[in-house]
């Protein structure tokens, strides 16, 4: 079976996040922001389910700016199948590699998209609409949040484009 995407990696959390945000820098980013602000956890229970890992970032449009929020939950270090324990004949990785895996994951997409963003071979929208933030409270819905809500309630596509149509409280169109 092939190793999980990052699996192996050693790089530590601060350090992806230092990468990320020279990418962003580069790219032309006006801010950037990670875990919205919350704590980190100094004692982690082993039974604890992985906290999301988030990556927000304010990036310049014409005519103002936008926020564009990314999200990854780091797989459980229970379900492992990427290190075998032999005293415990199970599988497992630590809590701390699965962050650094997600943390290199957010980082690879970012590099990768971004450059293609900036080189011209898609555009910004186009990459990240899904991610667009639709208010200004922390805990806003992104565009392809509400999607796919409204989708997965048999709403049609075509519809969010009609004026009029309320989700969430918000008139979409």
């Amino acid at each position: 079976m092939p190793a999980e995407p990052y699996s192996d990696t050693s790089v530590p959390v601060a350090r992806s996040q230092a990468a990320i945000e020279r990418i962003l820098t580069d790219s032309g980013a006006l801010g950037v922001r990670f875990n919205l602000g919350r704590f980190t956890r100094l004692q982690q229970e082993e039974t604890d389910a992985p906290e999301p890992q988030t990556v927000e970032f304010i990036w310049p449009v014409e005519g103002g700016e936008q926020v564009v929020r990314l999200t990854v939950t780091p797989k459980s270090a229970e379900r492992s199948r990427d290190r075998y324990n032999r005293a415990r004949g199970t599988w497992r990785v630590s809590p701390e590699q699965r962050l650094r895996q997600a943390w290199r994951g957010l980082y690879w997409y970012l590099e990768g998209t971004l450059k293609a963003a900036t080189f011209g071979l898609i555009r910004f929208e186009d990459v990240f609409l899904s991610f667009i933030v639709t208010g200004d409270a922390a805990d806003s819905p992104t565009v392809g949040e509400l999607m796919i809500e409204h989708l997965q309630a048999g709403g049609r596509a075509a519809a969010l484009l009609e004026a009029g149509d309320v989700i969430e409280g918000e008139v979409v169109g």
